[in-house]
């Protein structure tokens, strides 16, 4: 076997291992353009695109927000994944989903949208029962919840069963679509118990009586916790609201006040309620998350902070802290280290190993995690992706094991026009809202089945060039290229040993790109620059 030939076999067998989806070096943190961005190390392969025809009939709605994965039998490679749809009229798409053991691609097997219109008590104005399905939670009984942000809509406004028409949470049986019925009289029910809000999510504690959830309000961003009466039903329960001690940054301290949520009267107004209870006011409460260290996430949009704190019992707080605050973090990026403000954090998720991603509204958008261990003085904040033009990312979700990670790039700019390939080869432009799911590269895809020994250049590149050579600690390489989209870069030392992979992105037409090469010692190398339609290949010296 010719050297070249060896060394691209070794290609597929070399590639870099990480075990967790949270182990990367961070993106460079930069400004938006038409593609996602994300490390080398991971792929991503594209589930659906807002407008897409589903199997019952109906299409996907707009504005994707929640990407629930709902594990059937708890499993990590067959579930339902619920879309919500954030928008005027709102709606909740449902996928069944199976990964492939033999391709490690994700299949829809089927897929339809929620029937809100029980709730349509307008006569004459087609709505689709919700509106602003936003955020949710997926409940420890294999339910999903969809929350409405939204709680004016005049046009749309009536009373169904004596309750404000929108701004409540309601729960789905993803297997079947079927909303529930909590007092067992043939008509579905939103979730009246928890009280009527901007509602932005909730999550759910691990003995279904525990439940949390905030209002995505700039004027009255309450946090609440919801103690239902009876397990595993949301019919009825108590409501409490977050009251901070005076002192509650040097102590710690806060409290659970009641909040009246018995009668049609009080569920209706629970933010007036809150209000004149002296709950505290937040900004844009756009996510509460329960921590593997049992302390419970609040996501304070409006001011920047991820805050914490310990639910001691029924009435008691302690140490309500900031975890993540409003300030510029260095990020180690493989091209060097950078800084990058966090601000405007929306929807978060814990993975495995406790890291918290945490998708960005505002700013530059970037699709962040932090570690467990992080502190104000030891700060240890990444930057997983940076995202199209005009996106945020929302919704994120898991499956069981950590391997897979859900999520949707929600309203992108519609004149975005550049394409890119997806681990399974489907081109994609990221001009309407789009669901994904990411994974590391062993885990999701064959990306390299393709490239089983010498291959053929298909034109895709040419003319690259290794400079100066011999290289120093940073190089560059200089190529003419056919295609707009990542590419993997390889090096070989002369023994056939892969030394170095990353990823970059080139262009049509000539591209100039940066290594890195400091961790190489002096030798001969043989540099690869592969991508699922071609390859081309050169030699340097250090």
């Amino acid at each position: 076997m010719r050297p070249i030939a060896l060394l691209l076999c070794l290609s597929v067998l070399g590639t870099v291992s990480f075990a967790q989806i949270g182990n990367f070096t961070s993106v460079e943190p930069a400004f938006q353009d038409e593609l996602l961005h994300i490390p080398a190390t991971h792929a991503f392969q594209v589930i659906a695109q807002e407008g897409d025809g589903l199997d019952d009939g109906t299409t996907m709605g707009q504005w994707s927000d929640l990407t629930a994965y709902v594990p059937i039998d708890g499993s990590s490679t067959h579930g339902y994944l619920c879309v919500n749809a954030e928008f005027v009229p709102g709606g909740v798409s449902i996928f069944e989903i199976q990964l492939n053991s033999s391709t490690k691609l994700w299949e829809v097997l089927n897929s339809k949208n929620v029937d809100f219109t029980d709730f349509n008590c307008n006569a004459g104005i087609a709505v689709a029962g919700t509106i602003a399905n936003c955020s949710g939670g997926v409940t420890p009984w294999g339910t999903v919840v969809t929350s409405e942000e939204s709680d004016e809509v005049p046009q749309f406004l009536c009373n169904y069963q004596g309750y404000k028409t929108f701004g409540w949470n309601v729960e789905i049986d993803p297997a079947t679509g079927a909303i529930m019925d909590y007092d067992n009289d043939g008509n579905p029910d939103k979730v009246w118990a928890m009280g009527n809000m901007k509602h932005e999510n909730v999550a759910f504690a691990n003995d279904s009586i525990t439940v949390y959830q905030g209002e995505d309000n700039s004027s009255a961003g309450y946090v609440y916790k919801f103690v239902m009466d009876n397990k595993a039903d949301l019919s009825s329960g108590k409501l409490y609201a977050i009251k901070l001690a005076s002192n509650w940054a040097t102590t710690g301290d806060a409290e659970w006040i009641l909040i009246p949520n018995t009668t049609k009267a009080e569920r209706n107004s629970v933010t007036a309620a809150s209000n004149s209870l002296g709950a505290t006011k937040f900004d844009r409460v756009e996510d509460i998350e329960i921590g593997p260290d049992g302390k419970i996430y609040v996501v304070s949009t409006g001011q920047n902070i991820i805050f914490r704190f310990d639910d001691v019992d029924e009435t008691t707080i302690s140490n309500f802290e900031i975890f993540v605050d409003n300030v510029t973090f260095p990020i180690q990026a493989e091209s060097g280290t950078f800084q990058a403000l966090f601000s405007s954090p929306d929807n978060i998720v814990f993975d495995n190993q406790g890291n918290l991603w945490v998708n960005q509204d505002g700013g530059e958008n970037y699709f962040w995690m932090v570690e467990p261990t992080h502190t104000a003085a030891n700060p240890k904040v990444h930057v997983f992706a940076n995202t199209p033009n005009g996106c945020e990312t929302t919704g994120t979700h898991f499956t069981p094991d950590g391997k897979y990670m859900f999520l949707s790039i929600q309203h992108p700019e519609t004149s975005n026009a550049a394409w890119q390939n997806d681990v399974a080869d489907r081109s994609v432009v990221f001009d309407k809202s789009t669901t994904i799911v990411v994974a590391l590269n062993e885990d999701l895809g064959d990306t390299t089945t393709s490239i089983a020994g010498p291959m053929e250049d298909t034109g895709m590149f040419n003319t690259l060039v290794v400079y100066p050579n011999p290289v120093s600690d940073v190089f560059k390489i200089s190529l003419n290229s056919s295609i707009y989209d990542n590419v993997d870069i390889i090096i070989y030392d002369a023994t056939g040993k892969q030394v170095k992979t990353t990823k970059l992105f080139v262009n049509f037409g000539r591209n100039e790109l940066q290594i890195d090469g400091s961790q190489l010692s002096t030798g001969q190398y043989i540099l690869t620059l592969r991508h699922r339609k071609g390859h081309i290949t050169t030699t340097f010296q250090k």
